[in-house]
């Protein structure tokens, strides 16, 4: 009975995010967590839809997951991270925007879904397809790790691409460096998020719902 409200609830949700402010869903959340809109905190759980220009925050030993309503990427928030999120349609899919102030996420961004663009440290990260973390720390450099697929990393001083395996150095100002990646690029939490062990306990559910376009995409959510 609990297993069919549930899912009842996944598919109320995901009508839900085809509603003009909703842009993502949380997806899981840990620790101290606080969601921003409009200059003021707002209570937030596990389900709650995101909307444009939302502000997430995550403290010590925390951490927030993220569902773009499109369902073709996904977004995890690392401890001590500060994010604005938001999303628009376009003529491809949904264009994703993220402002990372200071910590470092994961994002997983399908081929063919949209663009997808991280501002951060005054330069920005495009994926069209790719698995990355960013990592904007406090000595006035971003760094960039890419898992899979493709980015560009552009700054004022040129673009790079970086290719999976990569890790790109982005400077608040001067040249971008792309190097090999070394495990110091990754935290311990970090690592654990991206290579999972095998025995690690997940459940998911695959939902259809309609894109702006009224194309039919699926939504993952995992929990």
């Amino acid at each position: 009975m609990k297993k069919s409200v549930f899912l009842i609830c996944l598919i109320l949700l995901c009508t839900v995010l085809l509603s003009a402010s909703g842009i993502a869903v949380v997806s899981s959340k840990m620790g101290k967590t606080t969601l921003r809109r409009g200059n003021k905190n707002v209570k937030f759980s596990t389900g709650t839809i995101l909307e444009r220009n939302d502000e997430l925050e995550t403290g010590r030993k925390s951490s927030l997951g993220c569902i773009f309503g499109d369902g073709l990427a996904s977004l995890r928030l690392f401890s001590q991270t500060k994010l604005r999120i938001d999303s628009r349609a376009s003529q491809t899919g949904w264009d994703k925007e993220l402002e990372l102030a200071d910590g470092s996420i994961h994002l997983k961004h399908q081929a063919d879904a949209g663009s997808l663009t991280v501002f951060v440290n005054k330069g920005r990260v495009v994926s069209t397809g790719a698995s990355f973390l960013v990592k904007n720390g406090r000595g006035g450099k971003a760094r960039i790790t890419v898992l899979a697929g493709t980015v560009q990393v552009i700054n004022t001083a040129g673009t790079a691409e970086v290719s999976a395996g990569k890790t790109a150095d982005l400077p608040a100002r001067g040249k971008i460096k792309v190097r090999s990646a070394k495990d110091s690029d990754l935290s311990p939490e970090e690592r654990a998020a991206v290579e999972p062990s095998p025995e690690q306990d997940q459940r998911s559910i695959t939902v259809p719902m309609a894109d702006p376009q009224g194309r039919v995409r699926y939504l993952e959510l995992v929990w």
